[in-house]
C-alpha cells in the first residue's frame, strides 16, 4: 500500500448551488461529484442568470440560508428558523421574499447558461 496523503475529516455537501451546506457522515460519489451535491440552483427571474454569493451587492442574503437533505428532500432553512421543501408548491414566493428578489428553486439549469457574478474559469458543468 502507498503513502498516506491525507485524512477527510469533515464531509461537507451544499444541495443549493450558493447556499450553506451540511456536514455529513459519509456520502456516494459519482463520476459527476458528490451524490445531492448542488442539484439544485437558485436563478433570478429578472435576469435568468443563476443566483451567486460571488456577487454579494446582490447576492449577500444567500449565506444566511442553509440547505440540507433528509427524509423528505431537500430542506432550506431561513435565519429566522422557519424552512421550505424545494417541492413545497411556495418555495419560490418564501425564497424571494428572504432574498429580496424574485428567483426559482430549480434543478434545469438556464438555457444558455448565465452566472450572476465572475464565473471562475472553469464553471461547475452541472448548477
Amino acid at each position: 500500500m502507498g503513502e498516506m496523503l491525507g485524512t477527510v475529516e469533515v464531509l461537507r455537501r451544499y444541495p443549493v448551488k450558493g447556499l450553506l451546506g451540511e456536514e455529513i457522515p459519509a456520502v456516494d460519489v459519482a463520476a459527476t461529484g458528490l451524490t445531492g451535491d448542488r442539484g439544485l440552483a437558485l436563478v433570478d427571474a429578472e435576469t435568468g442568470k443563476v443566483a451567486s454569493p460571488k456577487n454579494p451587492r446582490v447576492w449577500r442574503g444567500m449565506l444566511a440560508l442553509s440547505a440540507a437533505i433528509d427524509s423528505g428532500g431537500v430542506r432550506v432553512s431561513l435565519p429566522d428558523g422557519e424552512s421550505v421543501r424545494a417541492g413545497d408548491p411556495h418555495v419560490d414566493e418564501v425564497l424571494s421574499r428572504a432574498l429580496g428578489r424574485k428567483v426559482t428553486l430549480t434543478s434545469t439549469p438556464p438555457r444558455r447558461r448565465r452566472w450572476s457574478g465572475r464565473c471562475p474559469r472553469r464553471c461547475s458543468a452541472r448548477v
